[in-house]
C-alpha cells in the first residue's frame, strides 16, 4: 500500500492598485509586481480619471494577461476605486489573498513568496500583516514583542500593540459585503478593516513586504478629511462598537464631545461628555478637554463682552 502525499495548493494573490496622475510612480509599482519571484498573482488597477500619461502606460501592459485595468472618466476618489476593484476580484469567484498596493508603494521582490509560505504554514489565518519600510530602510511598522494575533481595533487603532502602517493581506473569504466607506472619498480605511475584524484577527508576519513613500500630495500628509472630526468619531463609535471596552468607548466619546463643542454644538457635546463619564469616569481626557472647553468658553465670552462694550461706546 502506497501513501499518497497531499500538498496544499499555492495561494493566489490579487493585488489592488488605484491610481491618479502618478504615471511615473505607477510604472515602478507595476514593475515591483512583475518582478516577483512568486508567479501566481494578478494585478488589478483602476485609473481614477488621470490626466497624465497613465492611460498610455497601462496600454503597454495590454498583452500581459495577469494585469487588468479599468478607468473612471471622472475622478471619484480612492475609496470608490478600491471598491470597484474589490467587486471585479470577487466577481471572478476565485479564492485567494487580496494585497493593497498604493501607486506610490513597491513590493519587495520575494514578498509574495514569503507570504505564500506563511499562508501554507498557517492555513487557518485569513488576515496577514507584514512590515512596511521607507526608501531609506527605516521600518514604519512597530509591533510589541510577544504579539502575533492582534485585534485591528483594540490592538492597533485604539491600542499600542501595533503602531504605524502595515501591509494588509486578507483572504477573499472574509470580505463579504464589507467595502471601503464612500462618504469619504479618500482615507478612513479603518472602516473597511474594522469590518474585516468582525470575522478575523490579524496574524503578524516578521517580514518586510513593501516599501512606502509619503508624498506631499499623498493622503497621509494631506489629511484630506481634516475638519470632519464630528462625522469621523461618530462613525468610529458605530463601527468599533463590537470591540470597545468601557474605557475605549469613553475615550472615543470624549473626542467626539470635543469636536462637537468646537463645532458649536454645545449641548450635544455636553451629552457626549456625560456619556463618557458614565462609561469610564477615569478617562483623563474628560477632565483635560473639559478644562480646555471651559477656558475657550470664558475667552469667547470675554471677547464678545469687549466687542459689545466697544460698539456701545461708539
Amino acid at each position: 500500500m502506497t501513501m499518497q502525499m497531499t500538498t496544499r495548493p499555492e495561494p493566489s494573490f490579487f493585488i489592488l492598485t488605484p491610481t491618479f496622475n502618478r504615471a511615473a510612480r505607477l510604472a515602478v509599482s507595476i514593475e515591483s509586481v512583475r518582478n516577483q519571484s512568486y508567479e501566481n498573482w494578478q494585478l488589478f488597477i483602476l485609473d481614477d480619471g488621470s490626466q497624465d500619461a497613465t492611460p498610455e502606460l497601462l496600454a503597454r501592459f495590454e498583452d500581459d494577461s495577469r494585469i487588468h485595468s479599468w478607468r473612471f472618466e471622472r475622478n471619484q476618489g480612492v475609496n470608490p476605486a478600491r471598491n470597484r476593484l474589490l467587486a471585479e476580484i470577487l466577481d471572478r469567484g476565485d479564492p485567494g489573498f487580496v494585497v493593497i498596493l498604493d501607486d506610490d508603494d513597491q513590493l519587495e521582490k520575494d514578498a509574495l513568496t514569503l507570504i505564500a509560505k506563511a499562508a501554507r504554514a498557517n492555513p487557518r489565518e485569513k488576515w496577514l500583516i507584514a512590515n512596511c519600510h521607507l526608501l531609506n530602510g527605516d521600518c514604519v511598522s512597530q509591533l510589541r514583542d510577544g504579539y502575533r494575533h492582534l485585534c485591528y481595533v483594540q490592538d492597533h487603532k485604539l491600542g499600542d500593540a501595533l503602531t504605524g502602517d502595515v501591509a494588509h493581506i486578507f483572504h477573499t473569504s472574509i470580505i463579504g459585503e464589507n467595502r471601503f466607506i464612500e462618504c469619504f472619498r479618500n482615507s478612513e480605511e479603518w472602516w473597511f478593516y474594522a469590518g474585516l475584524a468582525v470575522k478575523s484577527k490579524m496574524f503578524a508576519l516578521d517580514m518586510h513586504a513593501k516599501t512606502v513613500e509619503y508624498l506631499e500630495d499623498g493622503l497621509t500628509l494631506r489629511q484630506p478629511n481634516k475638519g470632519r472630526g464630528i462625522e469621523i468619531y461618530a462613525r468610529k463609535l458605530e463601527r468599533f462598537d463590537p470591540f470597545l471596552s468601557r474605557s475605549q468607548r469613553a475615550s472615543l466619546e470624549t473626542r467626539l464631545a470635543r469636536h462637537l463643542i468646537r463645532g458649536g454644538q454645545f449641548k450635544s457635546g455636553l451629552r457626549q461628555f456625560w456619556n463618557a463619564f458614565r462609561h469610564w469616569p477615569f478617562e483623563h481626557r474628560i477632565y483635560s478637554y473639559g478644562i480646555e472647553m471651559l477656558v475657550r468658553s470664558l475667552w469667547t465670552s470675554n471677547q464678545e463682552s469687549a466687542e459689545y462694550a466697544t460698539r456701545k461706546r461708539y
